[in-house]
């Protein structure tokens, strides 16, 4: 009994000292906030042109390409109003599909803020949240366009350390908002999209990056991707570190065995008994964006925490009486 005591604790030790921080991937949530004013069609006061059926398509072809049975869906159409929600797992796609095959225009002007707001209450903190606002028109009933904009604004505080990523997408110039996109530049995880594409490749990675770097100063960072395609060398991946007085990185490398897998080391500026055992910084994602608009990182932004510091080892000799 002692000697299992004994080799227990030796366990618990090594747990509590290694320094590598394993990345926990969350179930995926998608919610589709989709217009169907009638403008969606051509149909409305001022002549728009038909796209109803392109963006209905786009829409199938991104859930009928989600592989997890366990991701979650829900499409709320909205006119004037939110209407009737549609809900499902993958695992559900084909009936899915057929309901959204069947989705129809309905009369009403575009009221986008409390589309927006019906979003946010859709939200899961336990999952990876994919919100997208699709619409060819502005905001132009209920709400004022102002209270809009601060229901946008309002996106940093409620994403803060959850993995919430918003897709503005304004399907037509028609929808082209200045100040939304302004907004959506200045504020994290959310994004404006021109574009009837909706079927868009999303890379994910850990919200928090930690390692120890006393001994091994070479940082993974791996990825998970809906489309493995984008993992290409034309791509551009690069990491840039926030401005700091300890620590820059050079290096950027992708693993010749593993393409989800990216390496950069990082690099001591001034001697280690002027850095602080544990330095928080912010460590930036940039590719290509010119070549692949439709790629997005989420997040962009991680928070990457460097520890240096020296592990203590502890050998337990067990000796038989």
């Amino acid at each position: 009994m002692r000697r299992q005591h004994l080799i227990l604790l030796l366990f618990i030790f090594v747990c509590m000292c290694h320094s590598t921080y394993a990345q926990k991937y969350l179930q995926e949530k998608r919610i589709y906030l989709v217009d169907v004013t009638k403008s969606m069609a051509g149909k409305g006061i001022i002549p728009t042109p038909d796209i109803f059926e392109s963006v209905k398509a786009s829409l199938i072809e991104a859930i009928s390409e989600l592989e997890d049975p366990n991701t979650e869906i829900i499409v709320i159409p909205f006119t004037n109003k939110p209407h009737q929600m549609i809900h499902g797992y993958v695992s559900q796609k084909d009936s899915l599909v057929n309901v959204l095959k069947s989705l129809d225009l309905k009369q009403g002007d575009t009221n986008v803020a409390d589309a927006w707001t019906q979003g946010i209450a859709c939200l899961d903190s336990t999952k990876v949240n994919y919100m997208f606002l699709l619409t060819d028109g502005l905001h132009n009933c209920g709400p004022s366009q102002d209270e809009l904009f601060e229901r946008l604004k309002q996106w940093e505080s409620i994403r803060s350390k959850k993995y919430f990523f918003a897709f503005y997408v304004m399907l037509t110039e028609n929808a082209l908002d200045q100040q939304i996109r302004a907004i959506a530049d200045s504020t994290a995880q959310m994004w404006c999209i021109q574009s009837l594409n909706i079927n868009a490749a999303l890379i994910r990675t850990s919200l928090v990056h930690r390692s120890n770097i006393f001994e091994d100063k070479t940082i993974q960072v791996k990825f998970v991707s809906n489309n493995s395609s984008v993992f290409v060398d034309d791509l551009g991946l690069s990491f840039a570190l926030q401005d700091n007085d300890y620590y820059s990185i050079s290096s950027t490398r992708r693993d010749s065995a593993n393409a989800s897998i990216y390496a950069f080391d990082v690099i001591e500026k001034v001697n280690k008994i002027n850095i602080p055992v544990d330095v928080n910084l912010m460590l930036h994602i940039n590719h290509n964006q010119t070549k692949y608009p439709l790629v997005f990182f989420t997040p962009e932004d991680i928070e990457f925490r460097i520890i240096n510091r020296g592990v203590r080892r502890m050998t337990l000799k067990v000796v038989k009486k």
